[in-house]
């Protein structure tokens, strides 16, 4: 072998030259991310130890190690002085009671300093969603009716032509009023190529030159928003590790900055599927949207949260349409008044048929229970009366909740049989009295 160095820096896998055992064992840990070839801290003293032959040919403390590193992409995304080379362990008991809260872009749907996966079939309106997201963001405006994060925004969309992403952000400022104020909304339209990690043969899928550009850039202007379309363009490596490591610097990307980073993402060819790939994609990052074309109106589409480890239970969808080449939220229909009105009556209606049978089984001796494994289960009882006929079980469970709620009926003591109370579902009076 010539100079191991240069083998070193050129990344050619040199154990199959180095002596057996201990010689092959030390070059494994010396390409780790940061350790020795004890599996410590580089720069850290020796330990005594007469495990093995050295060999003068292996490159023990390698030349220019952090110039190495990082042209390798091992510190990619790191200050100088954020090296990781070993775990950080906080004391839980000594976290007090002021903790940061959680921070959002879009309460319950975007996480800030998070990852987040953009799923949706090309042409159904992901590029165009995600430059009205960046137009609210940079402007302070809201986004589908809703109040979002304002700050700055860096897109890298690799799917459309600068002429086309300046028509579009055009036509979303004129349409929704937006002022983008200077140097707020940054957005390049990639480059010839445009990947962010790449694979090395026999080792882990590494970050490129690109990368690192970008988390330059990030470093910058320190957006609150980062969206990158499309992993297609950006991800140049394998399955199973190799997507875990690219989300792990995406992540980084949002660390570095606190900003939101929105993914996007096509599906796999089959129906139904969120996106295509190994199950890393879905399971690492901690938000993922997803857009899909409505099945009973096609004109619509559905922006679903299908995961979000930090909301709220809430509504896990927004139905859109698109108009004038833009996405709007389907405002619902109120109802008319006169149609209300009908539907109190037709209530009010079902509530006494409901009450009027409850005292009909109470005359025969019969109670009746709220328990669903019960075998005297009012809804199933009232199902089978006249009053009730044609009607659906979940419309009578309703009814009883609605009855409930009013406080005019409530479990209790229905009669006495043999001096023995029986107990089951009773009417009340509206003043607490039972009728």
């Amino acid at each position: 072998m010539k100079d191991p160095n240069d083998a070193w820096r050129a990344g050619i896998d040199i154990r199959a030259e180095a002596d057996a055992g201990w010689n092959r064992y030390r070059i494994e840990r010396l390409r780790g991310d940061g350790l020795d070839e004890y599996g410590r801290p580089f720069g850290m003293d020796e330990p005594a130890t007469d495990a093995g032959p050295q060999s003068d040919d292996i490159p023990i403390d390698p030349p220019d190690d952090r110039q190495h590193r990082r042209s390798n992409g091992h510190d990619a995304g790191r200050a100088d002085d954020e090296t990781a080379t070993a775990f950080v362990f906080r004391d839980m008991a000594q976290i007090g009671d002021k903790i940061e809260p959680r921070n959002w872009l879009l309460k319950d749907w975007i996480p800030l300093g998070a990852v987040t996966l953009f799923s949706g079939k090309g042409g159904i309106g992901k590029t165009t969603l995600g430059l009205q997201l960046g137009a609210a963001v940079a402007s302070g405006g809201p986004f589908l009716g809703r109040e979002v994060a304002c700050g700055k925004v860096l897109a890298v969309c690799c799917e459309d032509d600068a002429a086309e992403l300046d028509r579009r952000v055009n036509a979303i400022k004129a349409e929704f009023g937006y002022i983008l104020p200077p140097d707020t909304f940054r957005v390049s339209e990639g480059c010839d190529e445009n990947w962010l990690i790449q694979m090395v043969p026999g080792r882990l899928a590494q970050p490129t030159d690109l990368y690192l550009s970008l988390v330059d850039a990030v470093r910058e202007f320190q957006p609150r928003l980062i969206l990158l379309d499309n992993t297609v363009a950006f991800y140049g490596g394998g399955p199973g590790s190799d997507i875990t490591r690219f989300l792990g610097l995406m992540r980084r990307l949002a660390r570095i900055s606190g900003a939101a980073v929105v993914l996007f993402r096509h599906p796999a060819k089959a129906d139904g599927s969120e996106f295509s790939g190994g199950a890393e994609w879905g399971n690492v990052v901690r938000s993922r949207l997803w857009l899909f074309a409505d099945e009973n109106d096609k004109s619509r589409v559905i922006l679903q949260r299908s995961k979000s480890n930090y909301a709220e239970p809430t509504s896990n969808e927004i139905v859109l349409e698109m108009r004038r080449g833009l996405l709007f939220p389907v405002v619902q229909e109120i109802p008319d008044t006169v149609d209300t009105i009908k539907n109190r009556q037709q209530e009010a209606a079902d509530e006494a048929a409901f009450l009027e049978v409850l005292r009909r089984f109470k005359t025969r001796g019969q109670t009746l229970s709220a328990s669903r494994t019960a075998n005297n289960y009012v809804v199933r009882e009232m199902l089978s009366q006249r009053e009730f006929r044609g009607r659906t079980r979940p419309q009578v469970e309703a009814v009883m909740g609605r009855l409930f709620d009013q406080g005019r009926i409530a479990d209790g003591e229905v009669f006495k049989r043999n001096g023995k109370p029986r107990f089951g579902l009773v009417e009340r009076e509206l003043d607490g009295g039972e009728a």
